[in-house]
């Protein structure tokens, strides 16, 4: 059984300054026996970040980020049990608004183009397409850092 969990955040300082230190805190969290996988999307100022692992795993990130004074305003968008990961992939595939922009993927299709405002689903269509297109091009797949 896995474990999930999906937040929004505002980062307080400039958007890269924002990433690396999403970056350090959550290489402070990895051991060589954690096995996060997930996805982080970041539009503007915003993070959308959802993660995928074990309950304790989870657990201990998401005390990492609800404790980090560099972003404000985070949101619980999900979190629940899950049979199978979503990404299992990688250890956390990242994109940007230079990639695509959400709320331009969003206009698209007529749904709400606020990241903050939009769905579980939605958020989860964006991201899961962003894999099969990276997929079906051959392009390598955007990721973090390795952190372990």
């Amino acid at each position: 059984m896995h474990y999930f969990w999906i937040y929004s955040s505002r980062a307080k300082t400039a958007p890269a300054l924002a990433t690396a230190a999403l970056l350090f805190r959550q290489a402070r969290c990895r051991t060589p026996d954690t096995h996060l996988t997930g996805y982080l999307h970041r539009e503007g100022d915003i993070f959308v970040q959802y993660i995928e692992g074990s309950w304790e795993d989870v657990r201990r990130l998401r005390h990492a980020i609800l404790a980090d004074p560099a972003h404000r305003d985070i949101r619980v968008v999900a979190s629940g049990r899950i049979e199978t990961r979503r990404f299992s992939g990688w250890s956390m595939m990242y994109t940007d608004d230079s990639v695509l922009s959400f709320r331009t993927y969003q206009a698209a299709f007529g749904l709400e183009p606020d990241i903050r405002r939009a769905s579980t689903s939605d958020l989860l269509k964006f991201m899961e397409e962003m894999t099969i297109s990276y997929e079906a091009t051959g392009q390598e797949v955007p990721l973090m850092a390795e952190t372990a």
